[in-house]
């Protein structure tokens, strides 16, 4: 088996897409390769650039469920496997929230008070990167998602726009949360 690589994270999402569907038809393909799941799927199965894995699913049917099965599911045919599923979760330091008198929010307006307390007592409230490229993007795609799924897959399909007044109003959201100083930089910690 030969492994090759072109690192996601060295790449924006689109020159990686871009740069894997030119090299899967070619004898330089990796035999093994990371992909999104569910409708990006779909654009490699429609170009016969992927094998079909469904006998390996139903050997191992009982590990998985059936959920994670259709995120790589075309035309009843399974073409992926999971190697993470990552949720995008909010953490919190336990000893700064003792430190302050804080408790874990419940609801968004409970969420930006909390920012707020964190921000005045010297402390950036969310670690995460602005300059890291596609990565700064996730707290934006999340907000998107956590409104309305629909939404966030349409604009990754090109069926929504960014001038629809849902993403505007995230990326406002976002861009307040900016400019109130919320977000630190990973590279000062």
């Amino acid at each position: 088996m030969k492994i090759k690589s072109i690192n996601p994270e060295r790449n924006s999402p689109e020159l990686y897409r871009h740069r894997m569907k030119a090299t899967l038809p070619t004898a330089q393909a990796p035999d093994l390769f990371s992909w999104w799941s569910q409708f990006r799927v779909k654009e490699l199965v429609e170009e016969d650039l992927v094998g079909d894995l469904t006998h390996l699913w139903d050997k191992y049917k009982a590990d998985y469920s059936p959920g994670m099965r259709a995120a790589f599911t075309i035309n009843g045919r399974v073409y992926g496997f999971p190697y993470v599923v990552e949720y995008w979760p909010v953490w919190y330091n336990k000893a700064i929230f003792k430190r302050l008198r804080l408790t874990p929010p419940e609801r968004w307006d409970q969420f930006i008070q909390l920012c707020d307390a964190i921000k005045a007592s010297g402390i950036p409230p969310i670690l995460s990167s602005l300059q890291d490229n596609w990565p700064a993007l996730i707290l934006f795609g999340e907000m998107i998602i956590g409104e309305d799924p629909t939404l966030y897959r349409n604009l990754c399909l090109g069926r929504a726009r960014y001038t629809d007044p849902r993403v505007v109003a995230a990326f406002s959201l976002w861009k307040k949360m900016i400019e109130k100083g919320y977000l630190g930089s990973i590279h000062k910690y």
